[in-house]
């Protein structure tokens, strides 16, 4: 039976790949971007008149705490998240309990990711065992295994000894391996930026040199190694100048900040008088520091908008300022945050899409032939993100557009199952600081059998629970307000207001 045919309608085709930014149609069926004359004869119309269309977005390094602690996320919801924010790839951290750390580790966990329905989800695996910082993982054996980076996920690595070898290691691979630059002796017990804020509300700081040291070290043994180096979180402006020098020399190193860190500076902490949801590693800094990342990314010494997803459970935030840990949800906030910090939306597309996608060897663009990955964004729209309703920063942040709607390739082949039954515990309490979909989702079954169909558009319909009461016939996810979840295919569609 031949796929079924979603006819994207006269969106704004914004495509750096090819260079395009112009009203156009796009035809998508079988997972991939067909001609128009390739499509069959049942095809579904999406009036996207005012709205982008761009290749999805791609994230390096979200936690999606699976396994271990999935009380604050698990691989479905975040993948589900990670969709709703218009990202269609997911590298996921191998900060996990176990740690992703051995190859049969990799394996395990890459077969839970290919039954999610939102986003794909990859895997980074831990460059030492356990993230110890002391004791190299197999590198290459996880690589074989499915892991497209390698990674110690949030924890510097501070032995520089170890972290040479690494990187030789890892170079013949051809991975990425992902750094979080800093350094934990003089990050100590600190909480926010040290700078003047720290000093007037009597929080103890972080300096700004601890990541540039870490920036420092990454980028002098990336120069002597030639590994293929990403440095993830940079977030000062004396990081940005070694950036900018590294580049200017001829080394090949890429770099992301995370999103929030293009709007928000330490002196939000004290405006939201101690929210700890303002608690984040790296913490918020300076508005010098936050000019001077977003110029950054104007002039592409930061290569990549990172979501930086950290999502916590509220036992684990609802504390003082000093006791709550570190981390915040960002899946569903980050193209919103960028755009809103940068309204360059081509500039959006780049650091989201583009240059992400090619960090892990893959390409992001809108042609014919192309993986159907596709994002749909709704520019115009706007939303204040406050409350506990919105857990990413639970301070009110005036965001001007939102994600539409997504698609992705299906990652599961026909006959890989018939079926696979997903089951959460929603009777877990004080879920509350996780993503929009971990706290609100149902249990539900999932078609697999279908999985050369599951390509999925989330449409705008106002605040509406959708159900569908053919569990056979469709892959039936939750989709939370402001989106509907529609798939190539479906019948007995519910609606429950």
């Amino acid at each position: 039976m031949p796929a079924e045919t979603i006819h994207l309608k006269g969106g704004r085709i914004v495509c750096p790949a090819t260079g395009t930014d112009a009203v156009g149609d796009l035809w998508i069926s079988g997972g991939r971007i067909i001609a128009p004359a390739e499509a069959g004869d049942s095809v579904t119309v999406v009036d996207c008149a005012g709205k982008v269309i761009a290749p999805g977005f791609t994230d390096l390094g979200a936690e999606l705490c699976d396994p271990g602690k999935t009380w604050r996320e698990d691989v479905a919801s975040g993948s589900e998240a990670g969709a709703a924010g218009g990202f269609t790839t997911i590298v996921a951290s191998p900060r996990t309990d176990p740690v992703i750390d051995t190859p049969v580790a990799v394996s395990e966990a890459l077969g839970r990711c290919m039954a999610v329905s939102g986003a794909r989800v990859e895997l980074a695996g831990a460059l030492t065992h356990g993230l110890d910082g002391t004791h190299m993982s197999e590198l290459g054996l996880m690589v074989e295994a499915g892991a497209v980076a390698l990674s110690d996920g949030r924890k510097p690595m501070m032995n520089a000894a170890l972290l040479r070898r690494s990187l030789d290691y890892a170079r013949p691979f051809g991975v990425p391996v992902m750094l979080r630059p800093g350094d934990t002796d003089l990050e100590g017990a600190g909480v926010m930026h040290e700078g003047e804020v720290s000093t007037q509300i009597g929080l103890r700081g972080i300096p700004a040199a601890a990541e540039e040291i870490g920036v420092a070290k990454s980028i002098a043994l990336a120069r002597l190694t030639g590994a293929k180096v990403y440095l993830s979180q940079v977030t000062t402006s004396g990081s940005v100048d070694l950036l900018r020098a590294a580049k200017a020399s001829g080394l090949s190193v890429s770099a992301s900040v995370p999103a929030r860190h293009l709007i928000l500076t330490d002196r939000d902490v004290d405006h939201s008088v101690y929210n700890p949801s303002t608690k984040v590693l790296p913490p918020l800094r300076s508005g010098a520091d936050r000019d001077a990342v977003r110029a950054g990314v104007a002039d592409g010494t930061i290569d990549c908008i990172s979501a930086d997803h950290v999502p916590m459970t509220s036992l684990e935030k609802e504390l003082e300022y000093m006791h709550a840990k570190p981390g915040a949800m960002g899946l569903e906030t980050a193209f919103s945050a960028a755009l809103t910090a940068l309204g360059d939306i081509w500039a959006v597309v780049v650091a989201m899409a583009v240059n992400p996608a090619a960090v892990i060897g893959r390409e992001a663009r809108l042609s014919e032939g192309s993986v159907a990955d596709v994002v749909v964004l709704d520019v115009d729209a706007q939303r204040t993100v406050s409350g506990p309703g919105d857990r990413s920063l639970r301070i009110d942040v005036q965001y001007d557009n939102i994600c539409y709607g997504a698609f992705r390739q299906p990652s599961l082949a026909p006959d890989d199952c018939s079926r696979i039954d997903r089951h959460r515990n929603d009777d877990r309490p004080n879920v509350t600081e996780g993503s929009q979909r971990s706290r609100k989702r149902r249990l539900q079954p999932h078609s697999a059998r279908l999985g050369v169909h599951v390509l999925e558009f989330l449409l705008e319909a106002g605040h509406r629970n959708m159900i569908c009461t053919d569990a056979v016939d469709c892959a039936v996810r939750y989709a939370c307000a402001n989106c509907i979840a529609i798939r190539p295919r479906a019948k007995g569609w519910q609606d429950f207001r």
